[in-house]
């Protein structure tokens, strides 16, 4: 037994050795292995982030246009960190700065916006694998607007269910893009959006409308449009009257609920007390 032992443990040890070295040498291959032949590399970890990604514009849009080109991990992430995250981090940062790369007229349209002078980066909205928005349109937007849209005019939409993306962000200049980029100034909205929906009610008016604004001079339209902004804070202020006097009106008609009863009370108790005096007497 002694010898089976003395001289099979050693060979069993030596084994065990040998495959212990193989091991840690076949780690880098490993890692290399992850590395596509073109010279891409393979997201195999991050599987969720794949898929989401596949079915995302950055994926899809060389398919439709071979001029544009395959965003891939390493275009927003930057180079590949071998034996990351322990090795190093792929970090992605939250600014604007890797989304301007390609994204110019996306950003041109952003860094004029109330979005970007309120901070709001590319991110905040959108998820940034998939592209997609991080909540519903209308949760989306009410998750910091939730004031904004509590004046008349908006309400009178919500309970329509017009959506804030139906009147807000304006397609594209070019409608006839494979995929149309949204119009990021999420201020302005056009007439014809109005038109869309009211041009039954608007009827004559609307051809009247459009005849005279043919017939004015570019010195008149200019004029008119000058007139917009002082149009709009007027009508901004008008708001602010109707939420100051619903309020007030809320506030008259309970202290009138409260003063009548009170002067309820009192002319029951003044009755009662006659009603006593003569049943004395």
């Amino acid at each position: 037994m002694s010898f089976l032992v003395s001289r099979f443990i050693p060979k069993v040890l030596s084994c065990l050795l040998c495959l212990l070295a193989l091991t840690v040498m076949l780690q880098p291959a490993a890692a290399l292995a992850q590395e596509m032949p073109d010279g891409e590399v393979g997201c195999s970890c991050h599987s969720a982030e794949t898929e989401a990604w596949q079915q995302s514009p950055h994926a899809l849009a060389a398919q439709h246009d071979s001029s544009l080109p395959l965003a891939t991990c390493e275009d927003c992430h930057g180079s590949y960190v071998r034996g990351h995250p322990e090795e190093g981090v792929m970090s992605l940062s939250a600014s604007v700065d890797k989304c301007q790369t390609c994204h110019t007229s996306t950003f041109e349209q952003w860094d004029v916006s109330v979005h970007a002078q309120a901070g709001v980066q590319c991110t905040g909205c959108h998820l940034s694998h998939s592209q997609t928005l991080r909540l519903s349109d209308e949760t989306l937007c009410q998750s910091c607007h939730r004031e904004d849209v509590n004046d008349s005019f908006h309400l009178t939409h919500q309970v329509s269910d017009v959506a804030c993306i139906s009147c807000h962000p304006a397609p594209s200049a070019n409608s006839d893009e494979e995929i149309p980029a949204p119009n990021h100034d999420f201020v302005g909205i056009s007439g014809d959006k109005c038109i869309e929906c009211h041009s039954e009610s608007i009827g004559q008016e609307r051809i009247d409308i459009k005849l005279s604004v043919g017939e004015m001079s570019p010195v008149e339209l200019v004029t008119l449009a000058n007139r917009v902004p002082d149009l709009t804070t007027k009508l901004r202020n008008a708001e602010v009257v109707e939420r100051s006097m619903a309020a007030t009106s809320v506030m008259a008609l309970g202290l009138g609920t409260g003063m009548g009863g009170v002067l309820g009370v009192i002319f029951v108790i003044a009755i009662g007390l006659v009603i006593q005096r003569r049943a004395k007497s």
